[in-house]
């Protein structure tokens, strides 16, 4: 596991780069470190899952994601799933992905774009066994109240059902925000 740029850490020891690695990739030392060093407790991310809901929450995912990609030199795919009925019909999806993905996404990263239609954690959940993804990253809206407790939300179901790794991230409008007793309270008028 990298510590940072000047060093890493296997088996629990610290091992100093010489000065010249900082300038090869960072892919390219976990490839060669995979290949020479039997590494029983390293994670190498080959391919990684990006939910998204098209929505500027969604963001928060992208950013994590593009950054284990180009620190493990890992293919990204971006998924969106349309629930039924949300959309006319799976290429209307697919057209609404592209255009996400074209105002958000750097012209350099080339994630696979992906569409299913369905129940929106079990489609991850399959899509990411299917593809063998070694991580999905999700973006979480940071929601409250009754709702949220009565429906749940589709990362809690993603990260129960799935056998692959979730790595959630809350989006930076949320992250200032902290969830009081009393705004539950409220919510639930138990006041």
């Amino acid at each position: 596991m990298l510590k940072n740029s000047s060093g890493t850490c296997i088996y629990g020891h610290f091992h100093p780069l010489p000065p010249l690695l900082p300038q090869v990739s960072l892919a390219r030392i976990l490839k060669i470190m995979e290949k020479n060093i039997r590494l029983r407790n390293m994670v190498f991310l080959r391919n990684i899952l990006i939910t998204t809901d098209l929505s500027e929450y969604s963001l928060a995912a992208l950013e994590y994601a593009f950054t284990l990609g180009l620190l493990f030199g890992a293919r990204l795919t971006l998924l969106h799933v349309a629930e039924h009925g949300q959309y006319r019909n799976e290429a209307q999806a697919a057209l609404l992905l592209e255009e996400f993905a074209a105002r958000n996404i750097d012209t350099r990263i080339k994630p696979e774009l992906a569409v299913r239609t369905g129940h929106a954690a079990e489609q991850i959940r399959d899509f990411a066994r299917e593809r063998e993804m070694d991580v999905i990253v999700m973006a979480t809206h940071g929601r409250t109240g009754i709702k949220h407790a009565l429906l749940g939300s589709v990362v809690q179901k993603v990260v129960r059902l799935s056998t692959v790794p979730v790595l959630t991230v809350k989006p930076h409008a949320m992250r200032e925000s902290l969830l009081r007793f009393a705004d539950v309270e409220h919510e639930l008028h138990l006041r």
